[in-house]
């Protein structure tokens, strides 16, 4: 195991955010947004992203947390994981994890070449991840790492997504 690093911060501003985003996670960044009508994960493009009152972006090297306040107030209660020590500032509370082996988290659906669509039955329509077209039948999944306290597991951080091709049955 390796030690991993968690910063909490009770009222980032959405600039100070944005900022946070695009220069702690490494490349490619993908977006976990969440809204009270809508999640979305999408690749985060040049630019500044568009926050939601919640979510997550992740990539290689951390991955960022945030949640609007609930009183309206402006600003955002935000953790950052990584396996890296950062300097965010003296105002940022740090703690340290044990990180665990790399693990994979397996997404819903399967991408049907033929409907060129990831299809999970479970789910209505199509699901959206931003992964080119694998070719094949493969599956969507999320590399990840535990972070955990004294043998608890406190959060799984992810580390980016791909497309694990199925073995075809013979």
């Amino acid at each position: 195991m390796s030690t991993g690093y968690g910063y909490t911060h009770p009222n980032v501003t959405g600039d100070d955010l944005r900022r946070l985003v695009t220069t702690v996670c490494g490349a490619p960044t993908y977006l976990y947004t969440q809204a009270i009508d809508a999640v979305g994960l999408a690749l985060l493009k040049a630019g500044e992203p568009t926050l939601t009152p919640e979510g997550r972006a992740f990539g290689p090297e951390a991955e960022v947390r945030w949640q609007r306040h609930d009183d309206g107030a402006d600003g955002y209660i935000v953790l950052v994981l990584s396996e890296a020590a950062l300097d965010l500032g003296s105002d940022w509370q740090e703690e340290t994890f044990e990180v665990s082996d790399p693990l994979t988290v397996y997404l819903m659906g399967v991408w049907q070449p033929k409907e060129r669509a990831w299809i999970e039955v479970r789910v209505p329509h199509p699901l959206d991840y931003p992964l080119p077209d694998p070719g094949r039948m493969a599956r969507p999944v999320a590399p990840a790492v535990e972070y955990s306290q004294d043998g608890i597991v406190r959060y799984i951080r992810f580390k980016g997504l791909k497309a694990e091709p199925l073995e075809e049955a013979g």
